[in-house]
């Protein structure tokens, strides 16, 4: 099994931090935000060569996540969020599951 790599960019008009998380050899990844510009973050990543799997929302400022719903039409797996927020919900039109207290 590879190692598990991190990957970002810099993207958006205030330039938000964007990473994913992939295992060497894999294609997989998983995208944590979703900054104004999801088709451009979906192209650069598929451009490298990997394939989102799940989006993990950190938090609902809109830097974070109005580029969502584009990323959203091309993840196969769930939407995951660290608190639950309505409101996102509603524009992604998607069910976000809250990770679960792990502590």
């Amino acid at each position: 099994m590879g190692k598990i790599k991190i990957g970002g960019m810099v993207i958006g008009a205030v330039q938000t931090n964007c990473y994913f998380v992939y295992r060497e050899g894999s294609p997989d990844c998983i995208l944590f935000d979703a900054p104004d510009t999801g088709k451009e973050i979906v192209r650069r990543i598929e451009g490298a060569g990997f394939h989102i799997r799940a989006l993990f929302l950190t938090h609902g400022h809109f830097d974070h996540i109005m580029g969502a719903q584009d990323v959203r039409l091309t993840v196969q797996e769930l939407c995951w969020e660290r608190k639950p927020l309505r409101s996102m919900r509603r524009k992604l039109r998607r069910r976000c599951f809250p990770i679960p207290d792990i502590t």
